[in-house]
């Protein structure tokens, strides 16, 4: 699934691609756009951008928004998934009559992993659902904390007795695997989810790993029991089938927070942010009222996060616009219309690639539309900054994040500002 280098076509004029930093120069000199006029690469660092600015804003999506739960027991990291089993029923509609739900007579928490993001040790390891101490708030559950202000006796969670286990086996990487795993509630099955369903699943679960050295990432969760059902003058035995409801996850350590660097992704979830207006003239040649036949940004990756905080697999992305100064609107700063593009066309995708920025390799962004746009307007007049917003789409879509280098970087490091351009040719008077 991991590739070197891809470029992939978006919506109207913009092309994005996380590839090898290459020219754009290498149109034929007799097909260049004008007559008389030379087409030039123009190469532009942030710090020789006297407008620009640019920033990493956090928190667009918590564990308990990610399309992911994850359980890993590392030497360096560990996470648990926590859940509930709310809405257990006391009875249930069969055949168009109601049955009273008389016992739980076995029961499994079905867990589907994503093949593409776990790791096994070899021969296996076994996964243990702890039932908890004390209640977790989602949206605030962290390592350290139940709910917002409110610490766990221990960190990781108030683990208590354990209610279901299980075995996992090693996990071929093939995306078009699809195991499951089964962990099998006890002998004690119908006295635990009676009591969940009393207190409407409070106070929920946790899984964790019974030995180290694995992770396994959760693409879903479910409980499959098996029940006793009665009526007045019947019995009758069915299958059924219950959401796991409240599912966030909490680990530890902590990503650090992005500093001056410009992150991509992770969980909370992080967005670059930039701003800039082009000079009219760069080098003794005339920018505004140029042709522009490419531009584009250069992010320099920085070196990778600690382990289990980069990404791991390549990662959809977006390139949108910005409709607002997101120095003064912050996290809130809308999305508007991608600079330079067709109308209704907000926003361009594009891949990131972890292997090509773990070797160093740049992210490319094509802005050429927005370029064009802002050499378009009269030599006379003001122009509009241009405002980017880069992030994972989906928010939370991934434990990990990337760090690229932002203006105060080494020098080596800065985003760069790459055009193909033709000046205008000067036509005098006879």
């Amino acid at each position: 699934m991991r590739r070197g280098c891809i470029l992939g076509l978006a919506a109207g004029t913009v092309l994005l691609a996380g590839c090898t930093e290459r020219a754009i120069t290498g149109t034929e000199p007799d097909s260049l756009p004008g007559q008389g006029a030379n087409t030039v690469e123009v190469l532009l660092p942030a710090s020789s951008i006297t407008t620009w600015r640019d920033t990493t804003f956090t928190g667009f999506a918590q564990a308990d928004e990610a399309t992911f739960t994850l359980v890993a027991r590392q030497d360096t990291f560990r996470s648990r998934p926590l859940g509930r089993l709310a809405a257990l029923p006391d009875s249930v509609q069969m055949n168009g009559q109601t049955w009273a739900v008389d016992s739980f007579t076995e029961a499994e928490l079905m867990v589907v992993p994503d093949t593409l993001d776990v790791f096994i040790p070899a021969g296996g390891t076994d996964i243990d659902v702890r039932a908890l101490g004390r209640s977790y708030d989602p949206a605030t559950a962290t390592w350290e904390q139940a709910a917002d202000g409110q610490p766990w006796d221990s960190a990781g969670g108030d683990l208590g007795p354990i209610v279901a286990s299980g075995h996992v086996d090693p996990f071929p990487r093939d995306s078009a695997a699809s195991d499951t795993v089964s962990l099998a509630f006890g002998a004690d099955v119908d006295s635990v989810l009676k009591a969940w369903r009393a207190s409407d699943g409070d106070p929920g679960f946790a899984l964790a790993f019974a030995s180290s050295g694995s992770r396994m990432r959760i693409s879903r969760m479910s409980l499959h029991t098996r029940v006793h059902l009665v009526r007045p003058d019947s019995t009758l035995d069915a299958d059924e089938i219950f959401a796991v409801t409240g599912g966030t996850f909490i680990f530890a350590p902590s990503p650090p927070p992005p500093g001056t660097s410009l992150r991509v992704g992770g969980i909370p979830a992080s967005r670059a942010y930039v701003e800039f207006t082009p000079p009219d003239s760069a080098d003794g040649r005339r920018l505004r009222g140029a042709q522009i036949s490419r531009a584009e940004l250069v992010f320099r990756p920085l070196a990778p996060p600690a382990e289990n905080q980069d990404m791991e697999i390549a990662t959809s992305a977006l390139l949108t616009g910005l409709g607002a100064d997101f120095l003064e609107f912050g996290p809130k700063t809308p999305v508007a219309g991608l600079p330079g593009t067709s109308p209704g066309s907000n926003t361009s995708g594009f891949t990131i690639f972890p292997d090509s920025l773990q070797a160093g390799r740049p992210l490319i962004l094509d802005v050429t539309g927005a370029i064009r746009r802002w050499a378009a307007t009269p030599a006379d007049s003001t122009a509009d900054p241009i405002r980017l917003g880069v992030r994972l789409q989906p928010d939370g879509q991934a434990q990990g994040y990337w760090d690229f280098g932002s203006a105060e970087a080494d020098s080596l490091l800065r985003p760069v500002l790459r055009m193909l351009v033709t000046p205008q040719v000067p036509f005098e008077a006879p």
